[in-house]
């Protein structure tokens, strides 16, 4: 949903106070995470995480409370408080697209979902408690009438205890759960099962809806029922009618008195079309700017609908003539109809558009910007804006490079045309520049240097039609900052600057770990003897450790990455265009442990003391084997999984995993039917032991459930029923060594057969 200007009601959303967290108090309650602890602890029952930056002053805000939240909870063992440096983890925040600082996330079992709560330590301890119980809370008679008073909208469903609809009810409670509170109840006074019953603090109190509960009939009954049949929008509940996915209708004034002549007509309308369209009052002396949003000019009273899916506009014209209860009755029932067009606000098409930039109009857009056949860069400006002006003469030159050929360089007035509803963005600054290329729907922001040169370079790399322009002199190839290349490398770490990167980390022949460092760096300071320690180890072998000084080089336009922090750590493989990134502990052992799994030349290093083998977590080795399932360790795995006579199943389990508890009477069962033979049924803590370097994949979720043939290398990943039955039949199906076992219960289900 677009919702044009991010609905400019700009005072509304200046409520939402952003604040951040505590950093390295000795006595913290929030658990520090890194890329080493990160997935083990979200996949906990119920985590929230705090994505921020050390520098950021908002997240520095947020440090007393998030830390008060979370000695608050300190108790409650159902419920962690945790954050992450982004700078120094900047490849974890990457992935859950953190985009701004904080940004806190709620993780269940791994699954990450928007904190919106308040940031202050008693919301965020209301809420987290709130959403850390039961998305559904079970009701009986005697506690149905106080969870129907408990908020000013509640949702309880009527269904008996063993109906299979209450898992769709569960599981739409816990995609809303932000939005409203669910209760079941098997019985209640006024309904008959299944039915649906909305309290609500305002209008006729409840509304009930009967028959079948699907996604579909439950979502749109409440949302058509929870909010007021009109009401004064605000800052406390924009956002609910934004959701509300009906046409918002709204009655601005200037003067109560303006309201009150209209309001008697104005409720019965809003009653008349309930379900169908919301209704709310504007208090155009806080609001007014919101106005030009929807198509009106700030003159009062007025009234105006708008799409919230679409953001299209249809404001009631603005005339002599008075605004009046017949007039808006007329307006809403054209454009529920689809009579009343949306109001598009666009400059004149252009008569002539031959000029070195393609003057776009909200009335011309699709027709220019959105031809499959172009390659189109746009900007975004507004004629008062100080940039838009510098930028002027330089996209013109820009402009006539390109002009006729399959790459069209075009701007539009931001501030005098509306875009399309197909548009997915708004324009908030200027100039704002995007790139739409051939063939496809999405826009690429541009974000590079406002120069003819660099705008070319961006097109070089991103356009689908590749244009050869009129360069004789060379202008417009890209000039990279570079300091001189070194004469001689007698280092042990090899010198990477622009002027010999293709030479250096573009050698097919070599494997090339690269750091990518900054001078003032204090990570990169103390990386540097250890990154010494590792070139030497390698000095003179087809494994080249570079380093490149970001702030005194330009990446050359080869490389398909952006560096955004401190130090950065890519590996390229010999003979491949891809770079891995280094995401692992900053230790040469670390470092030796990473090019011996991912390097094409195999180098042996000089290792007399085994200072670089890799050093395994792992508990102690068990004295005995007497228990139903085989305990590995990192330190027996290569003996116990690797055996090339036995076939093994091993379980990768965490300890406190509420599906790895469920399973360990079933998977104790299998692994008694298996003792003494040679078909192993194996369990490790993959949260207290390392897996292996050998092991070519790692443990992501719990359990893990992983199948190794005797004779062969490769696992087999098992995602059958986690039932005794099923474990028997596939095994019986991929093994090598073939072991008859008794089992009661698949026996008499095979006789039922």
């Amino acid at each position: 949903m677009r919702i044009s200007n991010a609905i400019a009601l700009v005072t509304l959303a200046a409520t939402a106070m952003f604040t951040g967290i505590t950093y390295g108090a000795a006595d913290s309650e929030v658990q520090v995470l890194t890329s080493e602890n990160f997935k083990d602890m979200i996949n906990q029952k119920f985590v929230l995480v705090d994505f921020y930056a050390p520098w950021c002053g908002h997240c520095q805000n947020l440090e007393p409370e998030y830390e008060t939240a979370a000695k608050m909870l300190k108790e409650d063992e159902t419920i962690q408080l945790a954050k992450i440096d982004c700078v120094a983890e900047k490849e974890i925040c990457k992935s859950y697209e953190v985009g701004s600082y904080p940004t806190l996330k709620i993780f269940r079992e791994g699954v990450p979902r928007d904190y919106k709560g308040t940031r202050k330590s008693d919301g965020i301890v209301s809420y987290l408690k709130k959403h850390a119980a039961p998305p559904v809370t079970v009701l009986t008679a005697e506690t149905l009438p106080a969870f129907a008073e408990s908020e000013r909208v509640v949702v309880v469903v009527v269904l008996p205890a063993n109906d299979p609809q209450r898992e769709e009810v569960d599981k739409i409670a816990r995609y809303y759960r932000d939005d409203f509170i669910f209760g079941v109840v098997e019985e209640h006074p006024d309904v008959k099962a299944p039915a649906v019953v909305l309290y609500k603090k305002f209008d006729e109190g409840k509304n009930i809806l009967e028959g079948e509960i699907t996604d579909a009939t439950l979502v749109n009954f409440v949302r058509a029922n929870c909010l007021p049949t009109i009401d004064e929008i605000g800052s406390t509940n924009y956002a609910h009618y934004m959701d509300a996915t009906i046409p918002l209708a709204y009655l601005f004034y200037g003067a109560v008195e303006q309201r009150d002549k209209l309001k008697e007509d104005f409720e019965a309308i809003a009653k008349e079309w309930k379900g169908k369209v919301n209704f709310v009052y504007l208090d155009a002396l806080k609001y007014g700017a919101h106005a030009t949003n929807v198509g009106l000019k700030e003159e009062w009273p007025a009234f105006a609908i708008q799409d919230v899916n679409t953001a299209e506009k249809f404001p009631l014209e603005q005339n002599d003539e008075p605004l009046t209860a017949e007039r808006i009755k007329q307006h809403i029932s054209e454009v529920v109809s689809g009579i009343q067009k949306a109001k598009i606000k666009s400059e004149a098409i252009p008569e002539s558009n031959d000029g070195n930039v393609k003057i776009v109009v909200a009335h011309n857009y699709d027709e220019i910007v959105h031809d499959k056949e172009k390659d189109v860069l746009i900007e975004y400006y507004a004629p008062w804006c100080g940039f838009c002006k510098h930028l002027e003469p330089i996209y013109d030159e820009l402009g006539a490079l390109y002009k006729g050929s399959n790459i069209v360089i075009a701007k539009l007035d931001a501030t005098a045309n509306d875009l399309p509803a197909s548009v997915p963005f708004a324009v908030n600054g200027y100039p704002t520049i995007k790139f739409k290329k051939a063939h496809q729907d999405n826009y690429i922001d541009y974000s590079g240097e406002r120069t003819a040169a660099s705008f070319v370079d961006f097109l070089r790399k991103n356009a689908v039609n590749q244009v050869d322009i009129a360069d004789p002199e060379g202008l417009y190839e890209p000039k990279l900052k570079s300091e001189p290349v070194p004469k001689i490398q007698d280092g042990p770490v090899t010198v990477v600057v622009a002027d010999n990167y293709e030479d250096v980390v573009h050698d097919n022949e070599k494997d090339v770990l690269i750091e990518f460092y900054a001078p003032w760096c204090g990570f990169c300071k103390r990386l540097a003897p250890i990154y010494d320690e590792l070139g030497a180890l390698y000095k003179g072998s087809n494994v080249v450790i570079g380093k490149f000084d970001i702030t005194t080089n330009d990446i050359p336009s080869s490389v398909h990455f952006s560096v955004t922090g401190y130090p950065t750590i890519k590996f390229k493989k010999a003979g491949a265009k891809d770079y891995i990134d280094y995401t692992g502990e900053r230790t040469a052992a670390a470092f030796v442990d990473f090019i011996r799994k991912n390097a094409a030349n195999k180098v042996e290093i000089a290792d007399p003391q085994g200072l670089y083998e890799p050093k395994l977590k792992s508990e102690a080795v068990p004295e005995s084997q007497d228990g139903p399932v085989t305990v590995v360790v990192a330190d027996n795995y290569e003996k116990i999984v690797h055996d090339n006579d036995k076939d093994v199943l091993i379980e990768f389990y965490a300890p406190w995993c509420g599906f790895c508890k469920r399973m360990a009477p079933i998977y104790d069962e299998l692994g008694a039917l298996y003792k003494g033979s040679n078909i192993v049924v194996a369990k490790l803590d993959a949260t207290a032991n390392d897996l292996p370097s050998s092991v070519p994949f790692s443990v992501s979720g719990y359990p893990t459930i992983k199948f190794k043939k005797a004779g062969t290398k490769d696992y087999i990943e098992y995602e059958g029923e986690r039932t005794t039955e099923a474990f028997i039949t596939f095994l019986e199906k991929n093994a090598v060594n073939k072991v008859e076992v008794k089992n009661d219960t698949k026996k008499e289900k095979r006789d039922e057969l």
